[in-house]
């Protein structure tokens, strides 16, 4: 998408020419393909298509998946360790993927784009997250009902780095899902001043890392998402590996084959998911993306119920609809300005016409 435009090809029918006017179907927008990116054939087109909508799905039950694996590698490995396996995995698997492909590789302002988005928004705010997971009094819950709000975060971001601000009806539609997400956790939830450094930790981090997320959607349109990812992924992986010896403090780890199935099954998962992440910031709005973070606890709460048992509550089942009817709600909201969405600050969209000769392109900017 970087500078890319629509261009509308007209073809103007013999007949109409001698009649020395344009056809309706000549004026008629169409859209094209430009490398590899397809526009949206309407203006007036409503949320997400039914691929997007898919893909979001999916992407939703593998992030909301991970605690599993998780729970079984969680005391028996170091964090860091874990994730230094899960970064070399995801980012080996999918730079093979992509040469085998034959995908275009980066030019060189995009090469720059993957150094900036790699580094604010996957390794300052992750390792910020960590900081106050280990060092301060910041617990997982905290953690996991802060990154719910992940998309009001990324509301506050937006006017800063885009041309115009998320839907007024979007916002209102996270805000009633974070309140679910609140009412979920709302037993366990307990806050107090020590947790205030933590949580002020916390909120930068996820600040930084909407940040980051608007930068990568007006810079890496145009990169494959499986070399994106792989390509995002060759510096917190360098990063990690010192940090990750220094973590065993010279102790071996006895890995069991529950653990060793459980790394396979976080590595393939994160390969996929990361993938279709990677996809989604390219082909729908973030604000749209960042939904998966409301919708990840549902899945958590409906998968536990299923493999633990028990009977949830009326208050848990409130949380879940309230949560289930802001993702779609979110999903389905019209953008409120000309109802296309803004890809680049100050950028134009230009229609061509032919000209009543056939041998001239007349470019008009829209409302001209």
């Amino acid at each position: 998408m970087a500078g890319a435009v629509a261009v509308v090809v007209a073809a103007e029918t013999p007949a109409a020419i001698a009649k020395g006017g344009h056809s309706r179907q000549a004026l008629k927008p169409k859209t094209v393909e430009n490398e590899g990116l397809r526009f949206m054939r309407s203006p007036y087109h409503l949320g997400m298509r039914k691929r997007e909508a898919t893909g979001f799905a999916v992407l939703t039950l593998l992030a909301g998946s991970f605690w599993i694996p998780k729970q079984v590698l969680l005391g028996e490995v170091p964090l860091l360790l874990v994730a230094a396996i899960w970064t070399w995995a995801v980012m080996a698997s999918a730079l093979a993927v992509a040469v085998v492909l034959r995908v275009r590789w980066p030019r060189l302002r995009e090469w720059r784009a993957l150094f900036v988005v790699s580094v604010f928004m996957l390794i300052v705010p992750q390792g910020m997250m960590y900081l106050a997971l280990q060092h301060m009094q910041f617990t997982p819950l905290v953690a996991e009902t802060l990154r719910a709000g992940g998309p009001l975060f990324l509301v506050t971001m937006t006017p800063f780095l885009k041309s115009k601000s998320v839907p007024r009806s979007a916002v209102h539609w996270m805000i009633v899902g974070f309140g679910g997400v609140l009412l979920l956790f709302d037993q366990a939830l307990q806050i107090g001043w020590q947790n205030a450094p933590g949580i002020g930790v916390a909120v930068g981090a996820l600040l930084m890392a909407s940040g980051g997320l608007l930068y990568a959607k007006r810079t890496l349109q145009h990169i494959s998402p499986v070399l994106g990812v792989g390509l995002l992924l060759v510096l917190p992986s360098v990063v990690l590996v010192p940090l990750s010896v220094h973590s065993l403090h010279g102790e071996n780890v006895m890995w069991t084959s529950e653990m060793v199935q459980a790394m396979a099954l976080l590595c393939g998962a994160g390969v996929v998911g990361s993938v279709l992440a990677m996809w989604l910031m390219q082909c729908t709005d973030p604000y749209r993306l960042m939904m998966v973070r409301v919708a990840v606890p549902m899945v958590m709460m409906a998968e536990s119920w299923w493999m633990l048992g028990g009977r949830p509550s009326l208050e848990m089942i409130v949380a879940a609809a309230l949560m289930a009817l802001s993702v779609t709600m979110v999903l389905r909201t019209r953008d409120d300005a000309d109802r296309r969405l803004t890809l680049f600050v100050h950028e134009e969209r230009r229609r061509s016409y032919t000209d009543p000769s056939g041998s001239v392109n007349v470019h008009r900017r829209r409302g001209e």
